[in-house]
């Protein structure tokens, strides 16, 4: 999680080397290591984490998921990085915030905007099939 925190992406891939290492693994907060990637903005980290097959709908104690995290603090590279992943942007935390509610509510309208045109893609995919 600290490694996450910080991007240090080379102490992360040897984390990953090893079996015992569970990437889904929370703390008492039920954070995880993509939480911390995304609150920081680490888009690489992230893109490490997820394909070791860290859980990108993880839910905190307050319901935040890492794109929630990522939102909120404006990272538009680590939100797109979640989206890419498929991150839900629709899915409201325990205060009944949705992450682009979280972007708006911090002034990041791209942010919010990359989300937004996340939904209309899926609603736009799912009425055409």
């Amino acid at each position: 999680m600290i490694a996450a925190f910080n991007g240090r992406t080379r102490i992360i891939e040897a984390l990953l080397r090893d079996r015992s290492t569970d990437v889904r693994q929370t703390n008492k907060y039920l954070t995880t290591a993509l939480h911390y990637a995304a609150q920081r903005g680490h888009a690489a980290t992230i893109e490490m984490l997820v394909e070791a097959k860290a859980e990108v709908n993880a839910l905190d104690r307050h319901s935040d998921t890492p794109l929630s995290w990522a939102s909120r603090s404006g990272h538009l590279d680590a939100v797109k990085k979640l989206i890419e992943y498929g991150a839900d942007p629709l899915l409201d935390n325990n205060a009944s915030e949705d992450p682009i509610e979280l972007a708006k509510a911090g002034g990041h309208e791209e942010v919010a905007e990359v989300m937004e045109a996340s939904v209309e893609d899926k609603e736009q995919l799912a009425m055409s099939t």
